[in-house]
């Protein structure tokens, strides 16, 4: 006969597993309650304290002495600089300061072909890394040797080459002699020169095309002269494009054009007194237009414009966040052209030279820099669509 569980049994049973869930809610309760206890109490926090934001109260040690019979010396391989006090200290006065503002924006892999009066330039959404390799199969592939590789510089140039009126399967001597042909003219050697350099805005790379002819009435050294025949560079750095763009060469990473990458061309960064700058190394009639077409890009209500004074006068809001239904980027872009106007405010973007470019900064009404957090979300949306 089987034996059946009492009621009493079940009810002792029930309290069994009721006390059992009490006692462990008491001792999960008190183990949270003591770590806590132990995180803020000193001498208790043992292994439970996080050491994380250490450095922010890090002090300086004793330097160390070597005993006076040693004939040494002591080298510090990593050594501290001397940190110098600036007017804008106090907007960290607790926290570690905060990382430059990143802005993105949904066409970035694009390839576009750049032009300001008569120079012209490609510019394509990867790194140089990236890019340098699709440059040199870009020669490869029309038989064309390169005689020099100049990371530093990011300069590629192809060996003197010859056409005659005849076709040609390479893209390289295809176009030279396209060009060539209604001018009758095929004599002189030709030669190619691409520099790759970083483009201004994050992760982007400039491809810049000169074409020589070897018989030229003034020697080619520099990018700053035009092609020897204008139509020829147009038309090469269209097809350097679309050899690009469709995706043929090799995806590879090179070292030469790592190089070229520790060449930045724009960057967000503090000026000595702390406030943000974008610093642009560029001249000025191309930072102007970098600028201005960045504004307009970014579709921002522009209010005035003064090329002499070298200033934009833009209206942007406090806040980083506008309509929800912007996107991504429309809560972090503190620009906007329609809502309320409460909280707008009317920033003039200035751009002034400096050694070897150009610095933008953001200032009042009264040529005083203006909060450095919209400061530097501003500076960063301009360098995000800048080409």
């Amino acid at each position: 006969m089987a034996w059946k569980p009492s009621s009493r049994s079940r009810v002792n049973a029930r309290d069994i597993r009721a006390f059992g869930v009490a006692a462990f809610r008491v001792i999960l309760v008190g183990g949270v309650f003591l770590g806590l206890v132990a995180c803020r109490v000193p001498g208790l926090s043992g292994a439970l304290e996080s050491s994380r934001d250490d450095y922010l109260e890090a002090q300086t040690g004793k330097e160390l002495e070597l005993p006076s019979d040693m004939d040494a010396e002591i080298v510090d391989p990593l050594p501290i600089p001397e940190i110098q006090d600036h007017p804008l200290a106090q907007v960290f006065p607790k926290d570690a300061p905060r990382p430059t503002a990143l802005v993105e924006r949904d066409d970035d892999q694009a390839v576009r072909l750049q032009r300001l009066g008569e120079r012209q330039w490609m510019i394509v959404g990867d790194e140089p890394e990236l890019v340098w390799p699709v440059v040199m199969q870009f020669f490869a592939d029309s038989n064309i040797s390169v005689v020099e590789e100049n990371a530093e510089e990011g300069l590629v140039v192809g060996e003197w080459f010859d056409v005659e009126n005849q076709d040609y399967p390479d893209v390289l001597r295809a176009v030279v002699r396209e060009m060539r042909e209604p001018l009758r003219d095929f004599e002189g050697g030709n030669r190619l020169r691409i520099r790759v350099e970083q483009g201004i805005r994050h992760g982007s790379t400039e491809i810049h095309l000169r074409h020589d002819r070897r018989d030229a009435p003034v020697a080619s050294v520099d990018f700053d002269t035009a092609s020897a025949i204008p139509e020829i560079e147009a038309e090469l750095l269209a097809e350097l494009g679309a050899f690009y763009a469709s995706g043929y060469a090799d995806v590879s990473v090179s070292l030469m054009g790592s190089a070229v990458a520790a060449l930045p061309k724009a960057v967000v960064e503090r000026d000595v007194n702390g406030y943000p700058i974008l610093r642009l190394m560029i001249d000025f009639d191309r930072a102007w237009a970098t600028v201005g077409q960045a504004l307009e890009r970014a579709e921002v209500e522009v209010l005035d414009v003064d090329r002499e004074s070298a200033t934009f006068r833009a209206r942007v809001r406090d806040g980083f966040i506008v309509r929800q239904e912007t996107g991504f980027f429309g809560r972090l872009n503190p620009f906007r052209r329609s809502g309320s106007s409460r909280d707008d405010t009317a920033v003039r973007i200035r751009i002034s030279a400096i050694d070897g470019g150009h610095v933008v900064r953001c200032v009042d009404e009264a040529d005083n820099p203006i909060d450095v957090e919209l400061s530097e979300r501003v500076l960063a949306t301009v360098r995000a669509f800048a080409t």
